[in-house]
């Protein structure tokens, strides 16, 4: 069989990227499969501010990928932003090759709020709007991490975010020397991230004289407004010792950043979006490398099953509970009387079933081969 794989994103999307590598390996499993990354017609400002108008195109260019396009059986594409030239470009296969299955994947839906919420991309919710009730004439399966059977009047394949495992090590840690309690997120700054509730949370904590010494590592962005709100709550509560702001950390940094906590921190602020389980990428690598994790709101992997190496917060801007972290950090590490890489050894395990990549295209396999 004979597939594309089209995304939209810039290679400096490490998490992304990543994403994409491990679901192309997992279709060349049964399948030859070009990756075609759509990149724009023109970067400058003015094709940015036409890019704005409700009848004007974002500026892809759909034209290249259809000169590399030849008899597809599949077309497994990340959805973007949705004007004219999207639809066209579905309309152009669909005419060229009647037979192609057109898989769309919406890695976030519903996805109104995290699009469109800022004042910059506003205007281009009249285009999609405008555009995005015809997407059912060329689409014929959407993949969602929903629950819905149909979306936009098409029919979903049902599936989870995976992680390709063979890029992943199982963290190894040595027994602890000290007693502190080390938290990490690693994220690009967005509003869902949320992770004021837990700032907020470390400020009553020590306000009402609590004494475990927790660190908290923010990796990431040291720009832009959401780790500037993060950096002056960090200074306003007089937190600079156990709130940590390192930058954007890659390779045998990160690792080591990595290796040294005790837990991931998973977004905080997915009532922001609406979302009520995620299926948030971050949540993979750390049962990935076998880290107990945080969460603000239900991870759809872990619902209905026993798994005890997570501590699920309300989905609301409330603080976080910082008792109930600890409590969380001595039932795993302190009472269960398991070492730490045995700890490690079983999230590994329950990752390996449940989210390794091959495992989660699954169903995207099935329907393309089905007849």
């Amino acid at each position: 069989m004979k597939g594309y794989f089209i995304y939209f994103e810039r290679k400096e999307q490490h998490g992304v990227i990543k994403k994409v590598a491990a679901q192309i390996k997992a279709l060349r499993v049964f399948s030859d499969v070009e990756e075609i990354n759509v990149t724009m017609k023109s970067d400058s400002l003015a094709a940015k501010i036409l890019s704005r108008f409700p009848f004007w195109g974002y500026g892809y260019d759909y034209t290249s990928v259809l000169n590399v396009i030849s008899n597809p059986d599949y077309i497994y594409i990340r959805h973007t932003l949705v004007d004219q030239d999207y639809i066209h470009f579905f309309r152009k296969l669909k005419e060229q090759y009647p037979k192609v299955k057109i898989i769309c994947e919406l890695y976030t839906y519903p996805y109104d709020k995290d699009f469109y919420c800022r004042k910059t991309t506003w205007p281009l919710y009249l285009k999609e709007r405008l555009y995005r009730n015809q997407l059912k004439k060329y689409i014929d399966r959407f993949v969602t991490l929903t629950d819905d059977d149909e979306i936009f009047g098409v029919k979903t394949i049902k599936t989870v975010n995976g992680i390709d495992l063979d890029t992943v090590s199982i963290r190894t840690r040595n027994e602890k020397t000290d007693d502190a309690i080390r938290l990490i997120s690693v994220a690009v700054m967005q509003k869902h991230h949320g992770f004021e509730r837990l700032i907020e949370g470390l400020h009553q904590y020590y306000k009402n004289g609590g004494t475990r010494n927790i660190i908290y590592t923010v990796v990431g962005d040291t720009v832009g407004s959401e780790v500037e709100k993060y950096i002056n709550l960090t200074n306003t509560y007089k937190l600079s010792d156990h709130v940590l702001f390192v930058g954007q950390k890659r390779g045998e940094e990160l690792e080591a950043l990595m290796q040294s906590a005790d837990i991931g921190i998973c977004s905080l602020g997915s009532y922001k979006l609406g979302i009520e389980a995620s299926s948030q990428l971050k949540s993979r690598e750390y049962l990935a490398t076998g880290m107990p994790m945080l969460t603000g709101c239900k991870i759809d992997v872990l619902e209905n099953t026993s798994f005890p190496y997570y501590v699920e917060y309300p989905n609301d801007p409330s603080p976080i509970d910082i008792d109930r972290l600890i409590e969380f950090y001595d039932r795993i590490y302190i009472k269960s009387g398991k070492t730490r890489n045995e700890i490690a050894k079983e999230i590994r395990e329950f990752a390996e079933k449940t989210i390794d990549v091959r495992k989660v295209m699954e169903p995207v396999h099935e329907y393309i081969v089905s007849k």
